[in-house]
């Protein structure tokens, strides 16, 4: 994955934040059944 979310415009932390997500579901993949919504897992 190359570029920089500076170039684009996009804030480094909403950059940031979506890559966190995508880890995330490559980690866990919601619920066929989900409703589009994120919640983190509590800790």
């Amino acid at each position: 994955m190359g570029g920089s979310a500076a170039g684009a415009g996009a804030s480094q932390k909403m950059y940031d934040l979506h890559l966190s997500r995508i880890a995330r579901y490559e980690k866990q993949p919601p619920d066929p059944n989900r409703d589009g919504a994120f919640r983190p897992a509590p800790e």
